[in-house]
């Protein structure tokens, strides 16, 4: 009896493995989040916004040709990228290519996220021609905001995006709790971080939506408590999907691609589309 339940629990942690590894990974799926902000609402109207984060690229294989498929079936107008676009030291030609397939007419915009902080430099390619030193792209696939915001424009409403970015508050640019304080209070504001960890700060400042990614959903269904041991450095408290922090939404976003292991499970690759409308 031993035995067999021996055998049997090495051939269903097997085929949860198989799974893991070989399925779920490339099991894209589209997830609608609604967030109730009558600004919000108003700005948009019937545009379609898409939240993509931690894309960990490789380079362009079956998943990201599916997410490209995936995008052009949804038509975005608005694409939003909260941080770590490539595997770490992977170059970022994939990236650009991705990036540069996306039909987004009102913009792309991003933040950086940890793993873009490699050391090689790399992510430069994002903005400039030919990496660090290089001329400014003519014509940027994404717009990264690090430490800043821009306004962007739609049927004569503004909005503004604030980018924050932890570990780029130096060579002149804003630390990210000033830059949330100083802010203008009577546009609507979008927070974009690769973290959560300004998100009480966008909170007291009175923006209307936070969205990051950063932690996979831990990659796999294990529990929070769990989580917190192994990863202590990361907010297991927002873990992924929609919350409520007093007047502001987050959206965490737990990914497209992978690190640390090839696998998932119970968090496959996430297109999410935000639909907004007013309060109830």
């Amino acid at each position: 009896m031993i035995r067999r339940l021996a055998w049997f629990l090495t051939a269903l942690l097997a085929v949860l493995l198989v799974y893991a590894i070989l399925i779920e990974p490339n099991r894209l799926v589209v997830r609608e989040v609604l967030v109730p902000s009558e600004p919000l609402d108003r700005f948009f109207g019937g545009a379609v916004v898409v939240h993509l984060s931690d894309l960990h690229l490789g380079g362009i294989g079956f998943r990201e040709k599916r997410l490209l498929r995936a995008l052009e079936r949804i038509r975005p107008d608005y694409v939003f990228v909260t941080g770590d676009y490539v595997r770490m030291r992977k170059p970022y030609g994939p990236v650009l290519d991705l990036l540069d397939r996306i039909d987004a007419p009102g913009g792309i915009y991003g933040v950086l996220g940890n793993v873009d902080y490699n050391g090689t430099r790399e992510s430069c390619r994002i903005c400039h021609e030919g990496g660090p030193g290089g001329a400014l792209r003519d014509a940027d696939p994404i717009r990264v905001l690090r430490n800043e915001h821009e306004a962007i424009e739609r049927d004569g409403k503004t909005l503004l995006l604030v980018g924050l970015d932890e570990l780029d508050a130096r060579a002149g640019r804003p630390d990210p709790r000033r830059l949330l304080e100083e802010s203008p209070r009577e546009i609507p504001r979008i927070v974009l971080a690769h973290t959560t960890s300004f998100v009480r700060e966008a909170e007291a400042a009175g923006a209307e939506l936070y969205l990051a990614g950063d932690t996979h959903g831990g990659q796999a269904a294990l529990p929070s408590g769990l989580l917190r041991r192994i990863m202590p450095e990361k907010r297991w408290d927002f873990r992924a999907g929609r919350f409520r922090i007093g007047s502001l939404w987050l959206h965490v976003h737990h990914g497209i691609g992978w690190s640390i292991a090839p696998l998932r499970f119970g968090y496959p690759p996430l297109v999410a589309v935000l639909r907004f409308r007013e309060e109830p």
